[in-house]
């Protein structure tokens, strides 16, 4: 009979000027069946009454703080700094588990995989679109749920933390380095509902040229080739969306 997992999982939630979003995604943590977790809480200096909704709830978090960074991944990695979970999640600001159980669904399917990842809802729609089978390179679908992705810490001794270089698709190039030594647990069910309020919807451009690069340094050149037939017209749309948008603003000026 298989023995019962029982292993410290560290969550990591990152939020900046979070005040309407930080206190449900605390009290979804909170409302977790599955109980043996540390929760962290990492603040990028907010100017709003973030600080003090999280102050509110200092007693159960094992650790927080509120300083200046240089972005998501930076946040990402304090937070991985203070883990001392086995596993480590992260859940960021407005996130919230898609049920009270959705910790125990990650347990139960803790095997000899490092890395078990299922679905986010987001709305009507969820992420990724569909289950990768038999380990199916990420590269093939390019969208893994970061948020529903329980990650064992022997991951990040392996390949390191996130790339502070990435401004927007730090997650899509872990799961790249990830892959090359890793084998992951697919999921078939929702374990996150998913806020898409992030920076990746507001700079486009930003996607896509972040995108391209880690493609160029990660994949077979046969798939590099590929992704960039597919990315090249996406970006060249949202350069001439960023520049009606900036006619627009000249013609009212």
């Amino acid at each position: 009979m298989k023995k019962k997992q029982h292993p410290l999982i560290s969550i990591i939630t990152i939020v900046k000027n979070g005040e309407n979003s930080i206190e449900k995604t605390i009290k979804s943590v909170l409302n977790q069946s599955y109980k043996n977790i540390e929760y962290i809480i990492i603040d990028g200096l907010s100017t709003d009454n973030t600080v003090k909704k999280i102050e509110k709830y200092s007693s159960i978090l094992a650790y927080w703080e509120s300083s200046a960074d240089k972005g998501i991944s930076e946040a990402f990695n304090k937070g991985i700094n203070h883990a001392s979970g086995e596993y480590l999640l992260f859940l960021n600001s407005g996130d919230t588990f898609f049920s009270k159980n959705s910790l125990e669904t990650f347990i139960i399917n803790i095997g000899i995989n490092k890395i078990i990842t299922g679905f986010s809802k987001f709305g009507k729609s969820k992420i990724p679109k569909r289950v990768l089978r038999n380990n199916e390179p990420l590269y093939k679908k390019a969208l893994v749920s970061h948020q529903s992705s329980l990650v064992h810490k022997d991951v990040f001794k392996t390949i390191g933390n996130f790339n502070t270089n990435l401004e927007i698709r730090m997650d899509y190039e872990f799961w790249l380095r990830a892959m090359k030594y890793f084998n992951f647990t697919f999921i078939d069910h929702p374990l996150i509902n998913y806020e898409c309020n992030g920076i990746s919807g507001k700079n486009l451009r930003k996607y896509y040229l972040e995108e391209l690069t880690i493609n160029r340094v990660h994949l077979p050149k046969s798939e590099y080739l590929k992704r960039l037939s597919i990315l090249l017209p996406a970006l060249f749309l949202s350069i001439i969306k960023i520049k009606g948008i900036i006619d627009l603003i000249r013609k009212h000026l």
